[in-house]
């Protein structure tokens, strides 16, 4: 049996094919976390949610920030090249970094410190779309939206 495809057909064939071949496998937790909840939105770090949260913002990107932790902190600025540690973070906790101007996107790289309870999160310039939200359950998941 031959088939035959149109050419817009081989290229949807043809796409498809090497999309396939580019997936690069993710390593999962085996056995995963107690904590562990299906769905599209899994935890980039946890922290230890029995002991005093903390939380490190350093700004890296070149443009200043503005922060907030909802109905526990008022709002605050980081200029490039600072960083800011707040203490005694209650759960679940509600992290907004924004770009002071208009127009410009940030991303998050979020990190723990084990021993100090301590979620690090680094602000870097994005391009067209980035982070605005970093949240931490109340098991000490910590997500970034």
């Amino acid at each position: 049996m031959k088939w035959k495809l149109s050419g817009k057909a081989a290229m949807v064939v043809v796409s498809l094919l090497a999309m396939g071949g580019l997936a690069i496998p993710a390593p999962a937790q085996n056995p995963p976390a107690s904590t562990y909840r299906g769905g599209p939105f899994q935890p980039v770090a946890r922290i230890d949610p029995a002991k005093a949260v903390q939380i490190k913002i350093v700004n890296k990107n070149t443009e200043p920030v503005e922060f907030i932790v909802t109905t526990q902190t008022g709002f605050r600025r980081l200029a490039p090249g600072q960083s800011t540690q707040l203490s005694g973070i209650r759960l679940p906790a509600y992290l907004t970094i924004s770009p002071i101007r208009d127009r410009t996107a940030i991303r998050y790289v979020v990190t723990t410190d084990s021993k100090n309870n301590m979620s690090i999160v680094e602000v870097y310039p994005a391009g067209t779309t980035g982070h605005r939200s970093l949240n931490i359950d109340p098991t000490g998941g910590v997500y970034i939206f």
